[in-house]
């Protein structure tokens, strides 16, 4: 494998939990990219084969990413088949002290009560105008740090 900085953990991950080699290469990998953005680049795809703990490198990324942007973090959206965001719940509390990460899960009926016509998106403020409307129809939760949300 190229030369890759080491990866950073993120502080909530639970201490019994590890990384495999892959994994953090991974990580380090993410943590790369992100560390890009600006400069030269718009995006990735982590993808292997299954099982190998894409799940884990990924929540590890946004959970490093929240404890470092801080009160500047943007919210993280996961996209996903229904089947799988029970799933990803499950393992972000399984790895991680999710206390103090707000988790939005939307599908069904809580997904079409946020949910807006074309004619309704602001195009100015798009993240903004969103996630204050989700805010609004969920009881205020407004300060949301991970949204997951069905396809």
């Amino acid at each position: 494998m190229p030369e890759m900085p080491e990866a950073i953990l993120p502080l909530m991950l639970r201490e019994d939990m590890t990384l495999r080699s892959h994994q953090m290469y991974g990580l380090a990998w993410l943590q790369n990219l992100y560390s890009q953005v600006s400069r030269k680049v718009r995006g990735c795809i982590l993808a292997d084969d299954m099982g190998l703990g894409k799940t884990l490198q990924l929540l590890c990324f946004i959970v490093w990413y929240l404890e470092q942007a801080k009160d500047s973090a943007l919210p993280v959206l996961i996209v996903a088949p229904v089947s799988l965001l029970d799933n990803w719940e499950r393992e972000f509390e399984r790895f991680f002290y999710t206390h103090g990460i707000p988790l939005l899960k939307l599908y069904g009926s809580a997904l079409a009560d946020v949910k807006l016509t074309k004619g309704e998106i602001p195009l100015d403020n798009l993240l903004g105008r969103k996630r204050e409307m989700a805010g609004d129809m969920l009881n205020g939760a407004d300060d949301i740090d991970v949204m997951s949300l069905a396809y």
